[in-house]
């Protein structure tokens, strides 16, 4: 695969858009290589689940910009057979027999949009950014609408529709694009989580993901002084109680399947400070919000 990367673990198999330095935006060749290769999940016993994300920044920035400005000198025979090629794509992730997840982060906008709506269960880091760009260019969000339509809530659709403005992910879990939004480790969590329990959990009682452990504020800070490097003295009020953060929630079900998250308290917060250290100019500034 060109413009895929394909992994498989065990059963699990991940299907990486790989064009990162066009935002992973697809063209003819990719969505031929994302038919097939969903075609081919439908055949083999060996597959469980898939994992769709992407390479690089964005999750995918839906159709190649050169591409869309050829279509304009297309025929009508020829834009409809590349239309339903399109459909087709979208047709087979959304009719895949076993459950496709998506990991998705950067931008989400028109055709990427698509493909969200396309996937059984979608994990979306915060500051995601969604638009059904479509009518910006003079098009209305035509071949992916039937997918949306059919996951989101109409009231939302048609908003987002004919305004074509970017929203964030907090949104999109509220119009019933998305199922879960958090930070990168809680979006990693979740997508491991739920691919563990396709395969070890058959219950009908409702199961909580969760691994923390209980951790004092006092521990907890003296951890990211730690990690920031900082020499300086930390000061407690004794007057105010040192308790742990509590979990409101029971993950025993969870734990005794022997599920854990992959990255641990001390190891998230040094990647979140070493995140910090690369972005804290950018700190302070105001997201892209949901109205624009």
């Amino acid at each position: 695969m060109k413009h895929l990367k394909v992994t498989q673990n065990q059963n699990v198999v991940t299907v990486a858009l790989n064009r990162p330095e066009k935002r992973n935006a697809f063209h003819p060749e990719m969505i031929v290589e994302i038919t097939k290769v969903f075609e081919a999940f439908g055949k083999d016993k060996n597959v469980r689940a898939v994992l769709l994300t992407g390479e690089g920044e964005s999750f995918c920035a839906g159709g190649d910009l050169e591409w869309m400005r050829s279509m304009a000198k297309f025929t009508f025979r020829k834009n409809l057979t590349d239309a339903n090629q399109l459909y087709d794509m979208f047709w087979r992730i959304r009719s895949c027999p076993v459950p496709v997840i998506g990991r998705v982060f950067g931008h989400c906008f028109g055709g990427g949009a698509g493909l969200v709506a396309v996937c059984d269960i979608v994990a979306a880091e915060q500051k995601t950014q969604f638009c059904f760009s479509e009518v910006k260019v003079g098009l209305v969000p035509a071949v992916i609408s039937p997918f949306v339509t059919e996951r989101a809530q109409p009231a939302w659709i048609r908003e987002w529709f004919l305004t074509a403005r970017v929203f964030l992910a907090n949104e999109a879990v509220t119009g019933g694009l998305v199922n879960f939004e958090g930070n990168q480790l809680d979006v990693d969590d979740f997508v491991d989580a739920s691919v563990f329990l396709m395969e070890h959990y058959d219950a009908r009682q409702v199961i909580n993901v969760g691994g923390g452990t209980e951790v004092s504020i006092k521990d907890l800070a003296v951890m990211v002084a730690q990690t920031a490097g900082f020499k300086g003295k930390i000061i407690f009020d004794r007057t105010k109680p040192d308790g742990a953060m509590r979990k409101l929630l029971d993950n025993t079900r969870m734990l005794e399947r022997n599920w854990r998250p992959k990255v641990n308290l001390e190891e998230g917060v040094a990647r979140t400070y070493a995140w910090y250290s690369a972005n804290e100019n950018m700190v302070g500034l105001q997201p892209a919000g949901s109205r624009i």
